[in-house]
């Protein structure tokens, strides 16, 4: 029923991610250090027009449910978790979102829950990694998986090598909750962004080579941990309000496996990523 459901603006995907893993070598322990991680994603998008209701916009929503044990907190102990799908076990609705283009593909605005690392700070070819740090800039408080946040984003597209985005999060959602209860009653914390993408073509020998190149910066209105010398403790913590901070990624295809194939994405790519706060 998929393809009938898509000619109806209805697209319906599922995914599940299985990570099976064991710690050889150092960390916390190596004793009985199987762990297992799953991660049942189920999603729905409703594009508006095909539905016949407006042009220009989708509706989407995403279903989660995580469940096993955590290699990091058993038997790691690394502070950046070793797999990205590692979370807290539970169900949620991750994501609703309402998208609307405008001018003809010119401007793009995205409003509710949505996991910001989706749009901002990442890196395309650092995603294929079970890691996370190569791809989600580990200087940027985003939101984003497990507990992705409510907000609003706009990106304009002045020409086709070039989009601007900016975009303001709730900072304290969680996933397990709507978002409407944080954004009204919760903390009034929130993080801005803003990003320049370029994505120039290299020409190598005759053959263009796509690529995409990205500098950010972000303001987060929480409350931060001072370090400094508390004497073993016998000194009381220090917080300051509010912190910002910068970043710069790249992704760039440098080898075309079928050279004469424009839409082919096989070959070897290099990715770059800096952050700063």
């Amino acid at each position: 029923m998929r393809p009938v459901l898509e000619e109806s603006g209805i697209t319906i995907d599922a995914g599940y991610t299985l990570d099976a893993q064991t710690n050889l070598r150092g960390g916390l322990n190596t004793h009985d250090s199987d762990t297992y991680r799953g991660l049942l994603d189920l999603s729905v998008s409703l594009d508006t027009e095909a539905l016949g209701l407006w042009p220009g916009g989708t509706l989407f929503a995403d279903f989660q449910h995580i469940r096993g044990e955590s290699i990091t907190d058993r038997h790691v102990g690394d502070l950046f978790v070793l797999s990205s799908n590692d979370g807290p076990s539970r169900s949620q609705l991750a994501e609703f979102w309402w998208e609307q283009v405008f001018f003809d593909g010119l401007l793009r605005v995205k409003l509710g829950k949505q996991d910001a690392n989706a749009d901002f700070a990442t890196n395309d070819y650092g995603a294929e990694f079970v890691n996370s740090a190569p791809y989600m800039i580990a200087h940027v408080p985003i939101p984003t998986y497990p507990d992705p946040g409510m907000g609003a984003a706009v990106f304009l597209d002045p020409i086709d090598w070039m989009t601007i985005a900016a975009g303001v999060y709730d900072t304290d959602g969680s996933g397990t909750r709507g978002g409407l209860e944080t954004a009204l009653h919760g903390r009034d914390d929130s993080m801005t962004i803003a990003e320049l993408t370029l994505r120039p073509q290299w020409n190598i020998g005759g053959v263009p080579h796509p690529g995409a190149y990205r500098l950010g910066g972000w303001y987060h209105s929480g409350s931060w941990d001072v370090f400094f010398n508390d004497l073993g403790g016998r000194r009381p913590p220090r917080f300051h309000r509010g912190n910002a901070g910068v970043y710069c990624s790249l992704d760039q295809m440098v080898f075309k496996e079928i050279p004469e194939d424009v839409d082919d994405e096989q070959g070897l790519g290099m990715f770059f990523q800096f952050g700063w706060a």
